[in-house]
């Protein structure tokens, strides 16, 4: 089967537990302009395009860095540049077709800028200025996401001056492209790693994995409207906290949970080769052909062998090479409201017993498919350990008694 299926870049169970992600894509700038300029945030959350992405802040929803490392490590080795693949419980899934639609003086700007020092001084200028800030913000800061210290393009800062060509520019398309140019950074030695710097719309990387895999977007939070397939990313809200153990587990009992490989506009299981996409670099792979013909012909993954790449002897990483880690403000997982005392207030009460419930509920499933005669050998197992409980105690209770 060699070189008939791409490879997977980590051996299944073999996924690193990484220390912490140094995320960008973050909420905080977000609600200090919520504070201080709310007026004008208003204004843009009434906005057709990036009020939707502004429905993740304002649902709450939370960021989970673990569930977007174990995907990152689970991932197959394809030559798409615009494409990702990866296994879960053995089966391929796809992002595919989930993505859809102070200049006067040249200064050079950035997050912390604004937050330091110009939003200090903005209730002199305009209101219009104002909005535009905030979408500055929101471009730069959620949707793109870079560093605090990242200078913002002066592409960003021309386009925020035209509301509409603003609104007609590509972003899920750049957005993408910023996020998977990352993930490809992230997985490079990504067993040698135990910290790395992860840009662009990363939440929207996260609600897709909740999509395609109901039962992790039901142990994070839940779904606003059930039958929403258009513009996902406003239709999740939740606080609930997701481990590597909860995923390797959810993973190994998986029998029948359901996954989809492709989501779209027009339904969970289509796979959608939009014009809108189309990119000239793209290169083919027939690999990926096979994968969905399989995918098509309701192919069994519970006995396919994935391969897995070659790595290099694993190593301990030297000082130099640790000093050469990008370190920004560290965001590994930012709680959905944090109270006076720091204590971090639920959303959804309700959201570990939930996902307690779900992982039992697999592990039953996965368990129920013993043999009569495994079944019969473990409860005569418990059955004599219990009756040689109970004859001790009944000594013990005699002796004392005497």
């Amino acid at each position: 089967m060699a070189n008939l299926f791409p490879k997977r870049i980590l051996e299944e169970g073999a996924e690193t537990k990484m220390d912490k992600i140094n995320n960008t894509c973050r909420c905080t700038i977000l609600e200090t302009l919520k504070v201080v300029l709310k007026d004008e945030y208003e204004e843009v959350l009434k906005d057709p395009v990036f009020g939707l992405i502004l429905a993740i802040v304002e649902n709450k929803l939370v960021y989970s860095g673990k569930i977007i490392h174990s995907f990152i490590c689970k991932q197959l080795k394809v030559s798409k540049l615009h494409e990702l693949w990866f296994v879960f419980a053995n089966r391929p899934l796809s992002d595919k077709g989930f993505w859809s639609l102070v200049l006067t003086k040249n200064k050079k700007i950035n997050l912390l800028i604004i937050r330091d020092e110009l939003l200090k001084v903005c209730n002199e200028w305009t209101y219009v200025d104002r909005v535009r800030l905030v979408y500055l913000c929101v471009i730069h800061g959620f949707v793109i996401a870079k560093d605090l210290r990242v200078f913002i393009p002066q592409e960003f800062i021309r386009l925020v001056m035209d509301f509409e060509k603003m609104r007609m520019y590509p972003w899920g398309l750049r957005a993408y492209d910023e996020l998977i140019a990352s993930i490809f950074k992230a997985r490079e030695d990504l067993h040698l790693k135990n910290s790395y710097v992860l840009d662009g719309f990363s939440y929207a990387f996260q609600i897709w994995i909740m999509e395609a895999i109901p039962d992790i977007g039901s142990m994070v939070g839940k779904k606003i409207k059930k039958k929403m397939t258009k513009v996902r990313c406003r239709n999740w809200k939740g606080s609930g906290k997701v481990s590597y153990q909860d995923i390797t587990s959810l993973e190994s009992h998986f029998d029948k949970g359901q996954l989809f490989p492709f989501i779209s506009s027009t339904g969970s299981l289509d796979a959608i080769d939009n014009a809108e996409f189309f990119r000239e670099d793209e290169k083919n792979d027939e690999r990926v052909g096979r994968i969905v013909a399989l995918i098509g012909a309701n192919q069994d993954w519970r006995q396919f062998t994935w391969e897995v790449e070659t790595l290099p002897p694993n190593m301990e990483l030297s000082d130099s090479e640790e000093d050469d880690v990008e370190e920004p403000a560290v965001v590994a997982e930012e709680p959905a409201v944090t109270t006076k005392r720091g204590k971090r207030k639920l959303i959804d009460p309700g959201a570990e017993s939930r996902k307690k419930e779900l992982l039992c509920q697999r592990a039953a499933e996965h368990n129920s498919g013993v043999s009569g005669e495994m079944k019969s050998f473990i409860e005569g197992l418990f059955t004599s350990s219990f009756n040689s409980f109970t004859e001790l105690v009944n000594i013990t209770v005699v002796s004392q008694v005497k």
